[in-house]
């Protein structure tokens, strides 16, 4: 404890050289947000809202920084040069470290493809531009969040894009002689009035955007605008103001009342918000909220006193923001490496060296170059100077990264092919946009050649395809056997929407208008059969009991003949990244035509897809006993090992689908090419 309070004095120290009126429950406060969001990242079961510390983040960062530039305004001391020097001092050196760290790591356990965006990332990062490159790459078949190294800095752009917007906006109000209030509460009211009813709720602009995050800095802003102005503290404000004494012997400091509703909002953000799929909202009011009455309740309240300015916190705090860093690559590439996630022991072993080089930059670094003690004969300007030209370097070396398409000729010849199996390789043909919906597409986007014209062939058995994007991915492959099977083939298929009525799924919100237009479209066109499949495994926790409901209103609707076809295995993080660390790892003469390595098999929900079926007297395909048996998973089909069955970790390539298509077929009759089909069992 003693090195904490002295670790704690020198920080606050050379805080102080840069923001005077240093409260080190502002720092404690910092620790607050950084401990949610690694317990959110490491073991998201425990902390469901930790990410909300960015949104504490974003107030503390518009209350120091807003008070900075007022200050200095007010006293006719302020200058773009030297607000940006004190920036630059603060945030590049822990940032160029963990950039150029990165692409180290990378370079040993990233494909060519997966280098090549990590360099992306790197050049966003440096030019502080990560948000908008986000904003831009999100979407359905988007590579997994979790695999991307530095996907936090997207909090990280918008704050520099504030600093660097914000002190124009206070010199520019200040010329026009108009109240920084005022305009700190116009711009407050209008970017929060913009989440909530503009952009839209869940959008993806909505989370990455500068103008729909301002409201939450510009909340921080106005305290500092309010206690510069008054020319007082906040806490001598409230201290001397707002003390209220009850008769005794009960005495309540507004101080006291405020900080305890600010720590219990926070403490419930972190508690009750479950997921930031359908966030910034209203709710985000909570933390938000909380971390500004927390802010002003000033450094005397009890729980700023004695919780927040305690040593342990206010290290924390003092090195949060280099932990922010840290973490999150750590945790990423962990999972790119070892081919699945990461146990919690293994996780929590990872916080344990973020903290610890947290520190390091923090002590050998940071504080140094903050205090001039690490080039105490340099000028004012040369460190600055110097940060940006390594800014720069880390920038270009992103920028070539992404020239060379992430090095391929690291990766040895003989299994480069796997390696260019990548996310924008795609499926083959599952008509997204048309016939799969995607995000923000609704059921009047399904294009009129989602229906076979041929139905009206009565001598034809007509097949609907009805699902989620685990549903289009057999269509390649149902499309390939039509000639010789002989039947009409409708596709009516959305992404992350499964055939289950009467259900809101809040990551499409458009799914319950689609399937409830399905259904319907199925009693108009009185189908034979239809084809029932999704990625169960990720509505299983949720409504998959309600899938009962679907398999009713089929029945009520006259289908003759109903198919489940079960979930297909699971690869980690994909089929040609497995196969790749697979070779890494054994360095075979020859890669496996089945493999165990890097796979799931989702055999508990195969067993429950079955029992749907059984229940209700439906056909049923196990996609796990069509790929898989004791050996392992199919990963490819036939002599050419290039012939993959899946181009991610679980979407079926035109061979897979086929492959799968042959077993749909056979269980309802429909297949005349059965000794094409590999010598698997379909149950």
């Amino acid at each position: 404890m003693g090195y904490l309070r002295s670790f704690a004095r020198e920080g606050s120290a050379a805080a102080s050289i840069v923001a005077p009126g240093y409260r080190s429950d502002i720092d404690g406060l910092r620790a607050v947000a950084i401990l949610s969001v690694v317990i959110y990242h490491a073991v998201r079961d425990v902390a469901r809202g930790g990410f909300v510390g960015v949104d504490i983040f974003f107030v503390i960062s518009g209350f120091l920084i807003s008070g900075i530039v007022l200050r200095g305004l007010n006293s006719g001391k302020f200058t773009f040069v030297d607000f940006c020097r004190r920036r630059i001092r603060r945030i590049l050196p822990a940032l160029i470290i963990v950039l150029a760290t990165s692409w180290a790591i990378g370079w040993f356990v990233l494909g060519s493809g997966e280098y090549l965006a990590l360099g992306r990332q790197i050049s966003a990062a440096a030019l502080f531009v990560s948000n908008f490159v986000l904003m831009h790459d999100s979407g359905y078949f988007a590579p997994s969040a979790e695999l991307n190294p530095l996907l936090h800095l997207w909090s990280l752009a918008i704050e520099e894009q504030f600093y660097l917007a914000w002190p124009i906006l206070l010199v520019l109000s200040q010329k026009a002689r108009l109240s920084a209030v005022t305009v700190i509460a116009a711009v407050c009211v209008a970017s929060f009035a913009l989440t909530v009813f503009g952009i839209g709720v869940g959008d993806t602009a909505a989370f990455f955007s500068p103008t729909t995050r301002s409201w939450e800095l510009a909340l921080g802003a106005l305290l500092a605008a309010a206690e510069v102005g008054s020319r007082c503290s906040i806490d001598s404000i409230l201290g001397v103001t707002f003390r209220h004494e009850w008769p005794r012997p009960f005495t309540v400091d507004v101080r006291d009342l405020l900080a305890c509703l600010g720590f219990g909002a926070i403490i419930a953000s972190i508690v009750l918000i479950q997921e930031p799929r359908n966030y910034p909202s209203w709710i985000t009011l909570l933390p938000t909220g909380g971390a500004a009455l927390l802010i002003a309740a000033g450094g005397q309240a009890w729980i700023n006193r004695q919780i927040l300015s305690h040593p342990l916190m206010v290290t924390v705090g003092l090195i949060s923001y280099p932990l922010y860093l840290w973490h999150w690559p750590l945790i990423s590439l962990a999972r790119v490496f070892i081919q699945h996630e990461p146990t919690r022991l293994i996780k929590l072993a990872i916080v344990a060296v973020a903290f610890v080089l947290a520190w390091a930059t923090t002590t050998l670094v940071e504080r140094p170059i903050r205090t001039g003690r690490l080039s105490p004969f340099a000028g004012q300007a040369l460190v600055p100077l110097s940060l940006l030209l390594g800014l720069g370097g880390v920038a270009g070396v992103g920028l070539v990264t992404q020239m060379a398409q992430g090095f391929p000729t690291r990766i040895p010849e003989s299994v480069r092919y796997l390696d260019a199996f990548r996310y924008d390789s795609g499926p083959l043909e599952t008509r997204a946009g048309r016939c799969l919906l995607l995000f923000g597409q609704d059921e009047r986007d399904f294009a009129a050649d989602c229906a076979d014209p041929n139905t009206s062939h009565s001598d034809r058995p007509f097949v609907v395809l009805w699902g989620d994007s685990h549903a289009a991915h057999l269509y390649p492959g149902l499309k390939l056997l039509q000639p010789t099977a002989g039947f009409s083939l409708t596709q009516l298929t959305a992404g992350t929407c499964p055939p289950i009525l009467d259900v809101n799924f809040p990551f499409q919100p458009a799914c319950r208008g689609i399937n409830n237009f399905v259904i319907r479209r199925i009693g108009e066109l009185r189908p034979r059969i239809v084809v029932l499949a999704a990625r169960w495994g990720i509505y299983a926790g949720q409504d998959l009991t309600k899938l009962d409901g679907t398999l009713m209103a089929l029945k009520r609707a006259g289908v003759d003949r109903i198919m489940l076809i079960g979930p297909v295995p699971i690869w980690n993080p994909s089929l040609p990244k497995a196969l790749l660390n697979y070779y890494w790892a054994k360095r075979p003469q020859r890669l496996p035509t089945r493999m165990s390595f890097g796979v799931t098999k989702m055999v508990d929900l195969d067993d429950r897809i079955r029992q749907v079926a059984n229940k209700f007297d439906v056909a049923f395909v196990s996609a796990i006993d069509a790929f898989c048996d004791a050996d392992g998973c199919l990963v490819s089909i036939g002599n050419d090992p290039r012939n993959l069955t899946a181009w991610d970790n679980a979407h079926l390539t035109a061979a897979g689908s086929e492959h799968l298509a042959h077993g749909i077929t056979q269980k309802f009759g429909l297949d005349q090419t059965a000794d094409r089909a590999s010598n698997v069992s379909f149950h």
